[in-house]
C-alpha cells in the first residue's frame, strides 16, 4: 500500500524512486523454443540437420557438393522416412534454394511413392549421425551467377515412424542456411 505524501519535501524522494524503477531492467519469463535446426517434436522424434560445403564459390557448370548430416541428439532411437533424406539419392525437393530472394526451380527427379512401411525408415540410435553428399547443380537451376542461400527443409506427416496404432504426426527437418556463390561466366 502506498501512503499519500503530505510534505512537499517528499516529492524529490518520490521522483528519485520513480526514476530508479523506470531505469531498472524488466525481466520477463520466456519459454524455450526450437531453432531452425531443432524442429519442435516430441522427445523421441527429434533430429538435427547440418549442411556443409568444402568451398563456397563455384564456376558455372561445376558440381555443387553439399554434405548433409542428420543426427540424433536424443536419448531414444528415432526412425526417419528414408526418402525424405538424401541417403538413397534425392527424388524430391529436399532443399529450399533462393537466389537474390527468389526461389530457385527444382529440376531433379520426382518419384511418386506408395504409403511407407517400416522398411522405408532408417533408424538412428542415440548420438548417431548419417551423412550423404548431394550435387545441388543436378537438382536445382543454378545457372545465374550470384549468391545463393541453401537450407535443408522437409515437412511430412510421415517423416517419423509413428508408434503402433498412432496416427502420423507432422514432422519437420530443417537446417541453418548456408551461402554459396556461382561466379559469372568467363568473358
Amino acid at each position: 500500500m502506498l501512503w499519500p505524501l503530505r510534505a512537499r519535501a517528499s516529492r524529490p524522494l518520490l521522483l528519485a524512486l520513480a526514476h530508479a524503477l523506470l531505469a531498472a531492467p524488466i525481466v520477463v519469463p520466456v519459454t524455450a523454443s526450437c531453432s531452425a535446426a531443432e524442429p519442435p517434436q516430441s522427445p523421441e522424434m527429434h533430429a538435427t540437420t547440418q549442411l556443409a560445403v568444402d568451398r563456397t564459390t563455384f564456376a558455372p557448370g561445376d558440381p555443387v557438393i553439399v554434405h548433409v548430416t542428420i543426427a540424433n541428439p536424443g536419448r531414444q532411437p528415432i526412425s526417419i522416412l528414408r526418402w525424405r533424406t538424401p541417403l538413397d539419392g534425392v527424388t524430391a525437393p529436399l532443399f529450399a534454394v533462393t537466389h537474390d530472394g527468389a526461389d530457385v526451380r527444382y529440376v531433379g527427379r520426382m518419384t511418386k511413392r506408395p504409403e511407407p512401411t517400416e522398411a522405408d525408415y532408417v533408424t538412428l540410435e542415440p548420438g548417431a549421425k548419417v551423412t550423404a553428399d548431394v550435387d545441388l547443380a543436378k537438382l536445382y537451376a543454378l545457372e545465374a551467377p550470384g549468391r545463393y542461400t541453401v537450407a535443408y527443409e522437409v515437412t511430412s506427416p510421415q517423416l517419423w515412424l509413428p508408434e503402433r496404432h498412432s496416427p502420423p504426426s507432422e514432422g519437420r527437418l530443417t537446417s541453418e542456411p548456408l551461402q554459396i556463390v556461382i561466379e559469372g561466366a568467363a568473358g
